[in-house]
């Protein structure tokens, strides 16, 4: 799956906890969601959104993020 596939998809996942979601990016890593937003996930989601997207837990930010 392409970058931006993984992008899109994991957004779409953030979207479903946090419809008003915000986003920021820095360098190399874009920003997605709230601080509280990985503890509201199910563990599936949590599982699809790092071991399929490539997304991981920002501990800087408490929200997800991913390389770009």
């Amino acid at each position: 799956m392409n970058k931006a596939l993984r992008v899109r998809r994991g957004i779409k996942v953030i979207l479903k906890y946090e419809p008003e979601a915000d986003v920021c990016a820095e360098h190399d890593i874009f920003y997605c969601g709230d601080t509280d937003l990985p503890d509201k996930m199910t563990p599936e989601d949590k599982a699809i959104m790092e071991d399929i997207f490539g997304w991981h837990i920002c501990s800087d930010i408490g929200g997800w993020g991913i390389f770009v």
